[in-house]
């Protein structure tokens, strides 16, 4: 969708200067939504189609002690991704399951939740900037899927 130029020949053409600065970028941003068939302020295809998600994360480790639960992803290399995680109190993620979810900014790959003495599931799914979500996945250890307890709040 081509950057629209009504704002800036209201506000700008008193200003030539101001005006043919803000008006070559936009004519920029068109011709790069063009090549690349991808809108640069919304992250969806020109075309209407919608991506694939990216690959899953290369690891994700969630530490849960001292009333905290903090999520580390590691991103595939070369790919703006935005994740999103829930917790649940049982593995159901259900109306009964208390789920909170936690959607990140695009590029964050961290997340500190303070909620001392609690058990919980996690898991999480991703997107990059025009595609779809992924699936779900849960969280897991070497041991299989199970929930982390995040004890008692530690106040120093």
């Amino acid at each position: 969708m081509p950057v629209s130029r009504g704002w800036i020949n209201q506000l700008l053409q008193p200003n030539p200067v101001a005006w043919r600065a803000t008006t070559d970028l936009a004519n920029h941003a068109d011709a790069m939504e063009k090549s690349l068939g991808l809108a640069i302020v919304s992250g969806q295809q020109t075309n209407g189609a919608v991506l694939p998600p990216p690959p899953a994360p290369d690891s994700w480790t969630i530490l849960a002690a001292n009333g905290h639960f903090v999520a580390t992803i590691a991103p595939p290399s070369g790919v703006w991704v935005q994740y999103e995680l829930q917790s649940a109190t049982d593995r159901n993620f259900d109306a009964n399951s208390n789920v909170s979810t936690y959607t990140l900014g695009l590029g964050a790959a961290s997340l500190d939740v303070v909620d001392p003495g609690v058990t919980k599931f996690w898991r999480a799914r991703w997107r990059s900037l025009g595609s779809s979500w992924s699936g779900w996945r849960d969280y897991a250890t070497a041991s299989g899927v199970s929930a982390l307890s995040s004890g008692a709040l530690k106040t120093s």
